[in-house]
């Protein structure tokens, strides 16, 4: 049998804290929750077999970081919200953990930030999987590599073409690395080809990565 808190009582709910005032349930909660305050339409929140509904909200008192007002639910109210929360220690552990990933996504957002145009060489699994988790678009990303690319071959190109020798050649002072400026001038060339072409198509879920051409996937 569900049990409901008496009146003026604090209980904890993981690392909330919760009291019942005049069957008022006031939280007290460590992470934010993303419930509206409606006048129609109304989320249906249980807690301890009770229903509730959301009647306003407010910033925290440390440690907590939101307070929260429900108020019975009405019995002749009848249009409620699909969605509905049941908020016990299972709801709150779920949404503490989701606000560490979030944490832990901001700080490898910035993290990487500074290299932004090379994280579209990546690997479109490890775009997808891992860079997309800290807030980097895998599109997004492959198409500032493919402009990186694009301004290397330029580079490469005049060096090349027009000075009749090779980044590799003239900054390593090495005029035998020349057959491997051709063939870096070469490489590029084709993965910006075949990976802008691609970059194109507005329906590609999985951007290839620097060569990733070489072994795609279906």
């Amino acid at each position: 049998m569900s049990h409901v808190p008496q009146a003026g009582l604090v209980i904890t709910v993981g690392t909330d804290r919760v009291c019942l005032r005049n069957d008022r349930l006031i939280i007290e909660a460590a992470q934010p929750m993303d419930w509206p305050v409606r006048e129609f339409c109304r989320v249906p929140i249980y807690f301890e077999g009770r229903k509730f509904h959301l009647r306003s909200v407010t910033n925290g008192h440390a440690p907590f970081a939101r307070r929260y007002e429900l108020w019975p639910w009405p019995p002749d109210l009848h249009e409620q919200a699909p969605r509905a929360v049941i908020y016990d220690e299972i709801y709150v552990a779920e949404r503490d953990a989701a606000a560490r990933t979030r944490r832990c996504g901001d700080f490898w957002h910035l993290a990487l930030l500074p290299f932004f145009p090379f994280l579209g060489l990546s690997w479109s699994g490890f775009k997808n999987g891992v860079l997309a988790k800290a807030g980097f678009a895998p599109r997004e990303i492959t198409s500032a590599s493919i402009a990186l690319l694009f301004n290397l071959l330029l580079v490469e190109g005049i060096f090349v073409g027009w000075l009749q020798g090779g980044m590799l050649m003239w900054f390593l002072q090495n005029g035998s690395l020349r057959p491997v400026d051709l063939a870096l001038t070469a490489l590029l060339a084709t993965d910006v080809v075949l990976r802008y072409s691609q970059h194109l198509q507005s329906d590609v879920d999985r951007p290839w990565g620097f060569c990733e051409w070489l072994w795609p996937r279906e």
